[in-house]
């Protein structure tokens, strides 16, 4: 294969006919003068080293033949395969069988447990660290998987997997989200989450309501100073042991509910939107706020501007 350069680009001229074209060889990597045939270096091919002939022969790139080194994969995919085959599609065909059989059984879980913590991950808007810590959680469950027993499906693994890496990095996320991205149910993320920090020894700090105001007042899209209230109630209700027992996403969504009943009205969110925002029943919502409001002259913090007086909220 040939290539003139016909003005010099590459910056070689031949001393004798400088004027002459120059050509490259790709076959043996020279840079020759058109017009005295005199070698002037040498060249190097920028196009891929060698193409596949798998399945897709009749794609346009064809030049690469496999994906990254993957260390979290038992086999790597450095295995060798030698067989024969006849045949005018013979290449295509052993390169497909030794695919197939590079391939580990539990390489091809461990891909798709990898899959769904990337969709889920891409979907929430997680950083690659996340992710990366994800994986490294998700094989380390898998290969203890037959020896914890219990049924445990690939799908709960993988979300549990991603919400430990977001509590190890302190990245908060909602159980609703996660859940729905990954089309699995919140109680077998749960349990899988508390699988993976009991049989890899993982430790998590504590989640208070605080971790959940944040991203529940983002996602109903309220104004600053709603958050900064639902903060201060809520730290009022746990300090004064008014929410004894209750779940820390609960508090949270009856502080935000008591803090939006206080203010203006485009402020006001259904109970039902904030107790979905959460991931909490309704129910849930109204008997923690029931508790807060027997002391709710409490619980504003000072200045707040009360556009409900206190008297007036709602009893649940």
């Amino acid at each position: 294969m040939f290539r003139i350069d016909p003005d010099g680009s590459s910056g070689e001229r031949c001393p004798e006919h400088p004027t002459a074209n120059v050509i490259e060889d790709n076959r043996i990597g020279d840079r020759i003068c058109v017009e005295c045939g005199l070698i002037l270096g040498k060249s190097v091919d920028i196009e891929a080293e060698w193409r596949t002939f798998s399945q897709g022969r009749e794609k346009t790139d064809q030049s690469r033949v496999g994906g990254a080194f993957n260390p979290l994969l038992t086999g790597s995919d450095l295995g060798t395969t030698i067989e024969t085959l006849d045949g005018p599609n013979c290449a295509g065909e052993l390169l497909e069988q030794s695919r197939r059989k590079v391939i580990q059984g539990s390489d091809r879980e461990l891909i798709y447990g990898f899959s769904l913590i990337e969709k889920i991950a891409v979907g929430l808007s997680l950083s690659k660290n996340i992710r990366n810590q994800a994986e490294n959680i998700f094989k380390a469950i898998f290969m203890k998987k037959h020896s914890i027993g219990g049924n445990m499906s690939m799908d709960a693994m993988a979300a549990a997997s991603l919400y430990t890496a977001c509590r190890q990095e302190g990245t908060h996320i909602l159980y609703s989200p996660l859940c729905k991205q990954g089309k699995v149910k919140r109680l077998q993320v749960g349990k899988c989450f508390k699988i993976i920090c009991k049989h890899l020894d993982i430790k998590v700090g504590m989640v208070t309501s605080e971790n959940y105001i944040g991203p529940i007042c983002q996602k109903l899209g309220l104004a600053g100073y709603i958050r900064d209230a639902a903060l201060w109630v809520a730290n009022m209700s746990v300090g004064i042991n008014l929410v004894l027992g209750r779940s820390p996403n609960s508090v949270a969504a009856a502080a935000i509910y008591m803090a939006t009943q206080a203010s203006s009205q485009d402020q006001h969110r259904p109970r039902v939107d904030i107790a979905d925002a959460a991931g909490v029943h309704e129910n849930t919502l109204r008997c923690a706020y029931r508790k807060m409001y027997v002391k709710a002259e409490q619980l504003f913090p000072p200045g707040f501007h009360f556009v409900t007086p206190i008297e007036e909220l709602p009893l649940y």
